[in-house]
């Protein structure tokens, strides 16, 4: 009877191994191979499934068949950081460490042996802490909520059925970001959130719109404002730095209230009155920057006089611009 090592077979075997650990990087434990029998009447290892997945935890551990073998079997996982294998009243066990993919090795006394894929995970069922989210906001602007995943397995992945809602998330902590634009109608999302395991969770999205900007938040900032200030949302700067005061009274009785900078940087903005009101079909000029591109020639602005007093007006505007909503809003003197 022959012997011979079989060290040369059992590095090949071991060397295929592959694994991907979702929580460990560890390089995996080989056990060292001892010379054995070569017995050419054995028969190969023939093991009861091809793939094997196990939840985490010795009281979730499984029993791997052997369907045809050579008996006296022994098993060890390529990665000890994601399983553990051994035999126990003559049968193979399985137990999960740690998220992750591993391979399991399986030998018998004739030195055959067997390798089974085995994908370790912790749970069955996704958790979000957040499941709906509602936005509402101006028309043609987009708004961004946050969340994350309390219970998974890693490795995760997000995906809108809606293009108006965009959703990102990181692969390993689950944090994930949900940007919705707000079009001129009420519209709902599903955003559904899986991992390495194929389990999911979902976030429905709400998304209603307005066409006011005008909060009670943005008023109250508006008059604590003190002259000279000039604001376009868009541009989003204030223009009180430079340039001159140019409020004067047209010829047609209305008045013009505005700021201008050498006639390359302005905004002027034209209204029926001075007295506290919402005023519609209003225009407004406006340049911030040499570029034309940037410029605004608005006929159909709404303006609103918030506080005319010791001389002094509050005054804010929105108008809608290519299908988003646009406002601002001044602060400068009454025209006498």
């Amino acid at each position: 009877m022959k012997f011979r090592y079989y060290f040369f077979s059992m590095a090949l075997a071991l060397l295929s191994v592959a694994f991907t650990a979702c929580d460990d990087d560890d390089d995996p434990a080989y056990p060292n191979p001892q010379p054995i029998e070569d017995n050419s009447s054995s028969k190969p290892i023939k093991l009861g499934v091809e793939t094997l997945k196990v939840k985490v935890g010795t009281e979730n551990r499984q029993e791997v068949t052997v369907a045809d073998g050579n008996g006296e079997y022994s098993a060890f996982a390529s990665n000890t950081a994601v399983a553990k294998a051994y035999t126990e009243g003559g049968k193979v066990y399985v137990e999960g460490v740690a998220n992750g993919k591993t391979d399991v090795v399986v030998t018998d006394a004739a030195g055959r042996y067997a390798k089974l894929p085995v994908s370790i995970y912790t749970t069955d069922v996704m958790q979000l802490d957040a499941t709906t989210m509602e936005f509402k906001h101006l028309v043609g602007e987009t708004r961004t909520k946050t969340g994350r995943v309390t219970l998974g397995n890693g490795e995760y992945t997000i995906a809108s059925d809606n293009e108006n809602v965009k959703a990102s998330i990181d692969y390993d902590s689950g944090e994930f970001s949900i940007t919705a634009k707000a079009l001129n109608e009420l519209y709902t999302a599903t955003v559904t959130v899986s991992d390495c395991t194929g389990i999911s969770a979902t976030v429905e999205v709400t998304v209603d719109w307005t066409d006011d900007p005008f909060d009670d938040a943005l008023i109250e900032t508006i008059l604590a404002k003190t002259p000279y200030e000039y604001y376009l949302s868009y541009a989003d700067t204030s223009m009180s730095r430079w340039g001159s005061l140019a409020n004067a009274k047209q010829a047609d009785g209305t008045f013009m209230f505005g700021w201008d900078y050498w006639g390359y940087y302005y905004m002027k903005l034209y209204a029926p009155s001075q007295e506290v009101g919402t005023y519609e079909n209003c225009k407004l000029e406006f340049s911030p920057s040499w570029s034309s591109s940037y410029t605004r020639n608005i006929s159909d602005a709404q303006v609103k006089i918030l506080k005319n007093e010791n001389k002094m007006l509050w005054m804010a505007f929105k108008y809608t611009y290519n299908g988003a909503i646009e406002y601002g809003y001044m602060v400068t003197t009454v025209i006498e």
